[in-house]
């Protein structure tokens, strides 16, 4: 049984790894980037 509290949980949990992954792109993606 998911509960409401689990569910907002497990909602912040993949936002942040989402941001997490798009931040690091965004790194590599500006390391590329010619100097």
């Amino acid at each position: 049984l998911m509960t409401f509290y689990n569910v907002q949980n497990l909602t912040i949990l993949i936002v942040l790894k989402l941001t997490d992954i798009l931040s690091k792109n965004k790194k590599e993606a500006f390391s590329m980037l010619p100097k």
